[in-house]
């Protein structure tokens, strides 16, 4: 959608697949972030004779907001959208870009 806007205001297929695949990245990177994060802490105390190793993702997600509140699902979130971002915008321009190329030679 996002994709079709830009080229309808005149932007080129190469800027519209990376802004797309920028957005698209920006979502994903915020909607899998609180699980990201609960999952690192849950490996890093593997192992470890205490309370946070031994619970479930749920329990542990639900004692990281009585802790920390909405702030402690976002930390870490912008290095972490500095490294997926740019790697989005390769993928998905790069996938465009062939896609295109085969169709038109599957046409000749």
């Amino acid at each position: 959608m996002i994709k079709l806007k830009l080229q309808a205001k005149g932007y080129g297929t190469l800027s519209s697949n990376c802004g797309g695949a920028l957005v698209g990245g920006t979502f994903a990177s915020i909607i899998s972030h609180p699980f990201e994060i609960t999952k690192t802490q849950l490996q890093s105390n593997v192992g470890l004779n205490n309370k946070i190793g031994s619970a479930g993702m749920v329990r542990h997600i639900m004692d990281i907001f009585r802790r920390d509140g909405f702030k402690g699902f976002t930390v870490g979130l912008a290095p972490r959208m500095v490294k997926v971002l740019p790697s989005c915008a390769i993928f998905i321009t790069t996938f465009e870009g062939l896609k295109e190329y085969f169709n038109s030679k599957n046409k000749e």
